[in-house]
């Protein structure tokens, strides 16, 4: 019964050691995939528009007359009147 009475307590700090710790690394992994797929879905997203331009041009019109709009700003900014 003496030997139970030392140990006690001795899990919570294990758990304070190992546990804390862990959650925090899964939670960093987690967010570093997340990272990691949105820089990818913005690359993809990013090929896929400059090979669209590169292959049709910024001024392309499709037989139905749907088609991309590329906006020029002017050189100079704010506009001049």
């Amino acid at each position: 019964m003496r030997q139970r009475k030392q140990r006690r307590g001795s899990t919570i700090v294990e758990f304070c050691l190992t546990g804390i710790p862990l959650i925090f690394i899964w939670i960093g992994i987690f967010w570093m995939a997340f990272g990691m797929w949105e820089f990818h879905t913005l690359q993809y997203a990013s090929k896929v528009a400059n090979s669209y331009l590169a292959t049709h041009g910024a001024q392309y019109v499709s037989v139905s007359g749907s088609a991309i709009q590329v906006k020029m700003w002017p050189t100079c900014w704010p506009p001049m009147p």
